[in-house]
C-alpha cells in the first residue's frame, strides 16, 4: 500500500504532496484552530520566493501575486496534529517602544557635566572634532557618559534624535551601552511551535518551529517613511531542540518583543522599498539544504546569531 501524504495540492488533475516544511505550516494552524495562514517559500522552478495565502475553509492555496488558486486538502482531514501545542504566542504592537525623551538620557547614561577648565586645552568632541567651551547651554556642554571613564562629548552630540531616539546609546569611544535597544517594527505575532522533526545535523531531536505573522499597514514615526504603506507577510524559522537552540530560542523571543527582529525596508531580493524586511538577525528558513538554502547543517549558525543578538545587547542577563 502507498502511504497518503498528509497534507496535498490539486494539480493538472492530480493530488500531489506538498513538501515536509509546508505541511509543517499548515498543520500548525489547523493545530491553532487558524482559518488562515500564510507563507512564503522558494519555487525552485521560478527561482524566487513565492508568498502564499492558505484558506483552510474553502481549502486552497492562493499564490499573492498572480491571485492563482488551487485546491488543498488533507489526509484524513479530522487526523491528529504533527505539530503539538504552541510553546507561547508574542504578540509586538507597532509603535509600543515609545521615542524617548531629555530625561530618559540622563537617568539612562548617568550623565556628569565636565568643568572644561580641568580639561587639556586641545581637548575636542571625538564626534564633531570640535572644542569644549564655557557656556550655560545645557546642550553645548562637556559630559561623561556614567560609566566610560574619560571619554568626553558635547551633550547635543550623543543626546539628540539619530544617537538616543530608541531609548539606547553605544558609547562611540568604548562602546560600553547604556539601556535597552528598542526598534521600529510593526505589529505582528510571534508563534513558537514543537515538532518532532530534526534538522539535518541533529538527528535524535526534535525542533522549534517559529512563524511570524505580519498584517499590512501604514508606517509611523521612527519607521522610514511615516504614512507609506506596506503589505504584510510571513515568515518561518527553525531552531533544533537543544540545550543551545533553546537558549537562541529565548533570545529571539527577546528579540522580538523589542521590535528588533524585523524593520520595514528594501527588501535587496525583490528590489523594492517599504517592505517588512530581517534586521540583522539571521534565521534559517529551512531544516534542510545547507548554508546555501539557509538551512541546517551549519555547525557555526548557532553561535553565529547569538553574536547578532548581543551586537543588538540581547544576551542571557540583559
Amino acid at each position: 500500500l502507498v502511504k497518503m501524504a498528509l497534507w496535498e495540492f490539486l494539480e493538472h488533475g492530480r493530488w500531489c504532496a506538498f513538501d515536509k516544511q509546508a505541511e509543517l505550516v499548515l498543520e500548525q494552524a489547523v493545530a491553532f484552530g487558524q482559518t488562515q495562514t500564510t507563507a512564503r517559500f522558494y519555487n525552485p522552478r521560478l527561482g524566487t520566493d513565492v508568498d502564499y495565502v492558505y484558506d483552510l475553509v474553502s481549502m486552497c492555496q492562493i499564490n499573492q501575486s498572480t491571485s492563482f488558486r488551487r485546491q488543498i486538502r488533507r489526509n484524513p482531514p479530522g487526523g491528529p496534529h504533527v505539530v503539538n501545542d504552541a510553546v507561547e504566542i508574542i504578540n509586538f504592537t507597532q509603535g509600543s517602544t515609545a521615542v524617548a525623551s531629555q530625561h530618559d538620557f540622563e537617568r539612562v547614561t548617568s550623565l556628569q557635566v565636565v568643568d572644561v577648565s580641568k580639561l587639556a586645552h586641545d581637548d575636542q568632541c571625538p564626534i564633531c572634532l570640535e572644542g569644549f567651551l564655557h557656556t550655560h547651554d545645557d546642550f553645548e556642554k562637556c559630559i561623561r557618559l556614567g560609566r566610560c571613564g574619560n571619554h568626553h562629548f558635547h551633550r547635543k552630540c550623543v543626546d539628540n534624535p539619530n544617537s538616543f531616539a530608541r531609548g539606547f546609546i553605544i558609547c562611540p569611544i568604548c562602546k560600553e551601552r547604556y539601556g535597552v535597544e528598542t526598534g521600529s517594527m510593526p505589529t505582528g505575532k510571534m508563534i513558537v511551535s514543537h515538532i518532532p522533526n530534526a534538522c539535518d545535523g541533529f538527528h535524535g531531536t526534535g525542533s522549534y518551529m517559529i512563524k511570524y505573522d505580519f498584517h499590512g499597514g501604514v508606517q509611523v514615526q521612527g519607521m522610514p517613511t511615516p504614512g507609506k504603506s506596506y503589505p504584510g507577510t510571513s515568515r518561518i524559522a527553525y531552531l533544533p531542540d537543544t540545550p543551545e537552540g533553546k537558549k537562541v530560542l529565548g533570545l529571539l523571543k527577546k528579540s522580538f518583543s523589542r521590535g528588533l527582529t524585523f524593520t520595514i525596508g528594501r527588501s535587496v531580493t525583490r528590489g523594492v522599498d517599504n517592505l517588512i524586511v530581517w534586521n540583522g538577525i539571521h534565521h534559517k528558513t529551512s531544516m534542510t539544504g545547507g548554508v546555501a538554502n539557509f538551512g541546517y547543517p551549519d555547525a557555526e549558525y548557532l553561535n553565529r546569531v547569538q553574536k547578532e543578538l548581543a551586537d543588538k545587547g540581547i544576551t542571557p542577563d540583559s
